[in-house]
């Protein structure tokens, strides 16, 4: 079922895939009948938090050797199998 205006998903296929990371090679439709594929990574068991203290929201400033650029992200990583979500924000 497509609903009106959200892309249709026409398959996917794995490019790699390991521990860490899986990714795929998407066939996909826009709501304006253009069709391409697009990379989409899936990371299994992520984490991530948003810190807000005094309206204030606490980032980290990372380097991105892919995009040879510095950039600001939520603090992000992975939990353990079976490890609370909540207990990886705080770890």
């Amino acid at each position: 079922m497509t609903i009106p205006g959200e892309w249709t998903v026409h398959g996917e296929r794995t490019i790699c895939d390991s521990e860490c990371m899986s990714l795929r090679l998407v066939d996909v439709e826009t709501p304006s009948g253009k069709r391409f594929d697009h990379h989409v990574a899936r990371i299994p068991a992520e984490v991530a938090a948003t810190l807000v203290v005094d309206r204030r929201v606490l980032m980290s400033r990372r380097y991105r050797f892919v995009s040879d650029t510095w950039c600001w992200e939520l603090p992000a990583g992975r939990i353990d199998p079976g490890e609370d979500r909540r207990a990886g924000c705080r770890t």
